[in-house]
């Protein structure tokens, strides 16, 4: 390429007039000085391991045999691209070659393109597809069409960039290099505000491996702010932003993420501006429309209105395609608000402290015992009866005609269950067997009676048992269905590779408004999904408007995923070093702990004080009235009974005489 340049120069040194070679001359010292300018702001950069050279064919000849020689210890990429290529939609090659620049971590670029309008809609590309970090250097030639009222997006982002732009005047003193090419270094002016007019800011002048003024050239920007005004876009939601109004004109905010922003403007010298989209009521963080806009505070981001949003963030794919994310600060348990019930079986208090099988087997047991005491008792007769007369004692016949407690079968009933009811026997039976069988029985009926009622005195101590949902798989079994906030969050759940959580997504319904879901979970029929701070502020609310209903709001325990949470900054912010490396320091010195807790502690306090464990009411006995219920209701059914057969049957016998009833009795 030099050749052909060389050649072509002195084609026109032949044809041309003075001032024409004189053009050609400084045209040719003036590539010839890029390249010694490129690589000492190499050397002064010091951009690490790596870097990237993106060009068109015209200087890429020209820059590459020194440069790259002398620069030869670093791992460098060169994009090449065509004059006639349209850069906000480079070729399959380009783009491939800037995503392995990009994941070999490069730390400067140097773009080096003849035509602007092919460099103004590079860099809109870059910036589109996040090609290119904007906390890498850009080292760029000077281009007027770069500096478009329209640009101004791309060099709040970009700001660690110079520019090259040759400088027509001379040194003054330098009289033996008046000739020379001469450059100026000029940058954003950052962090000053871009208005409608962009211009530059001149670091430096270059000429001949020498600088004017010598200033340092890497220096971090996003250090110190100089008080400039950062617009925060913020949304109502616990537990990061609180607001409240004084009057029309003003709003006062706190949380979480308020105090977090205090405190990283206090570290970069930056103040801030808080407020609330329009449409933050019904459309809080926003989603997408049928025309490819956002609504909310999505929509403040995606337009550039804002710099920073707050509203719990989510660390997700969803909100890294629209904007900057912090690193997370913390995690919050995501779950379901779901209905609570009381289980009223004090009707059952009686029944309650055995299970079905135990009292089955305790009533098949009842009525085998006592006919084994009947069994016990005639066969002690019946050998008494055939025992021959010369083996009976005297006074056998005596024995004979004394009848034992456990003689009838009735009697063997009557006694067994009195036994069980710790009620003691008129007196011991006679036979032996029969005692001992009575002595082993009494040791059964005294371990089913402590059992019994230890077990009562439990019940009727502790409060009504609850019937809550606490597990995803619970819910998903159960009949009511459940509520999210944003398609995102339904798709979670949907896209999950749990069955569970598929099962979960199907009965999903999409909620606008948090006062809807709360109003649908109080009937019994509805779950809604959010984090549990913000679930303890709807119950804490829900307690000071209907007290009576309060308790039937429980908060399931097991989490549906721990969420990280950041905070929201503009796409391709330069800032975004500076705020993680602040938020590190506040979470290690604990202060978003502690300012977590400040933030919950108004509902956090209002828990549910569960009743004291020995109190007794008359709801507890229900039970007790059952049973006498049910004694009195059998009771009158066998009295109107006993009368009707009395009336209808045993009155209307001809052999019935009222005033000689024994004998129809006798009969």
């Amino acid at each position: 390429m030099k050749v052909l340049l060389i050649l072509f120069s002195g084609f026109l040194i032949c044809t041309a007039d003075e001032t024409s070679l004189n053009k050609i001359l400084r045209t040719e010292e003036m590539f010839e000085s890029i390249e010694l300018l490129t690589s000492d702001l190499l050397y002064k950069l010091d951009p690490g391991h790596c870097y990237t050279l993106i060009t068109d064919p015209l200087y890429s000849e020209l820059l590459q045999p020194k440069l790259f020689s002398e620069m030869s210890h670093s791992t460098y990429f060169v994009v090449r691209v065509q004059f006639n290529e349209d850069m906000i939609t480079p070729k399959n090659k380009t783009m491939k070659a800037m995503r392995e620049a990009h994941r070999a971590g490069c730390g400067c670029y140097l773009i080096y393109l003849a035509n602007g309008i092919q460099m103004n809609r590079f860099l809109k590309y870059i910036d589109r597809e996040r090609a290119i970090s904007p906390r890498v250097r850009l080292i760029m030639l000077h281009d007027y069409r770069l500096f478009v009222n329209q640009m101004n997006y791309i060099w709040k982002r970009f700001v660690n960039v110079i520019f090259i732009r040759q400088y027509e005047q001379s040194f003054r003193g330098n009289r033996t290099s008046s000739n020379s090419t001469a450059f100026e270094l000029t940058t954003v002016p950052y962090p000053l505000p871009i208005r409608q007019l962009f211009v530059t800011k001149r670091l430096d002048f270059w000429r001949n491996g020498r600088y004017r003024h010598g200033v340092k050239l890497n220096i971090d920007k996003t250090k110190d702010l100089q008080g400039q005004r950062m617009l925060v876009c913020v949304l109502n939601h616990t537990p990061g932003v609180f607001t409240m109004s004084v009057n029309q004109n003003e709003t006062i905010y706190s949380g979480l993420e308020v105090e977090i922003i205090n405190g990283i403007s206090k570290a970069l010298n930056f103040s801030v501006e808080f407020y609330e989209t329009d449409d933050a009521t019904t459309e809080q963080w926003g989603m997408q429309i049928e025309n490819g806009s956002y609504t909310g505070l999505l929509g403040e981001m995606v337009n550039g209105a804002a710099d920073i949003a707050l509203g719990d963030l989510h660390y997700i794919p969803y909100h890294l395609k629209i904007m900057d994310l912090s690193i997370p600060y913390s995690s919050q348990c995501l779950t379901f608000l779901t209905p609570e019930s009381l289980t009223d079986n004090s009707w059952q208090t009686l029944v309650l402290p055995f299970s079905s099988e135990m009292w089955a087997g305790v009533l098949f047991f009842l009525f085998c015992v006592g006919f084994v005491f009947y069994v016990f008792e005639h066969i002690n007769i019946w050998i008494q009866r055939n025992e021959p007369e010369q083996n009976r004692k005297p006074n056998s016949r005596r024995v004979k005609k004394f009848r034992d407690i456990f003689h009838g079968f009735s009697d063997c009933i009557l006694y067994t269950y009195s036994m069980l009811l710790v009620v003691s026997l008129p007196r011991l039976p006679q036979k032996w067997a029969v005692r001992i069988l009575t002595g082993w029985y009494w040791i059964y009926c005294i371990l089913i009676v402590v059992a019994y009622r230890a077990s009562l005195t439990a019940i009727l101590a502790n409060p009504a048992p609850r019937l809550t949902i606490d597990t995803l798989e619970e819910l998903a079994k159960g009949p009511i269905s459940c509520g999210v906030w944003g398609e995102q969050n339904r798709q979670f759940f949907l896209t999950s590779t749990d069955e569970v959580g598929q099962k979960l997504g199907e009965k999903i319904e999409i909620i606008s408004t948090s006062e809807e879901a709360i109003n649908r979970v109080s009937q019994g029929k509805f779950a809604y999904y959010e984090n549990v701070f913000f679930l303890k502020e709807m119950r804490h609310k829900h307690d000071q408007i209907e007290s009576k209903n309060w308790k039937y709001l429980h908060i399931m325990k097991e989490c549906a995923i721990n969420m990280p949470i950041s905070i929201g900054l503009e796409k391709n912010s330069p800032l975004k070093p500076s705020f993680d490396r602040l938020l590190r320091q506040v979470m290690e010195a604990g202060l978003v702990s502690k300012w977590l807790s400040d933030s919950i502690q108004r509902f956090e306090a209002s828990i549910e004080e569960p009743p004291q464990e020995a109190l007794m009411d008359l709801k507890k006995l229900y039970g007790v009235l059952f049973a006498m219920l049910i004694g009195y209701s059998v009771a009158l059914l066998t009295l109107i009974s006993e009368n009707l057969y009395w009336r209808f049957v045993t009155k209307r016998n001809p052999l019935y005489d009222k005033y000689d009833a024994m004998k129809f009795y006798s009969q």
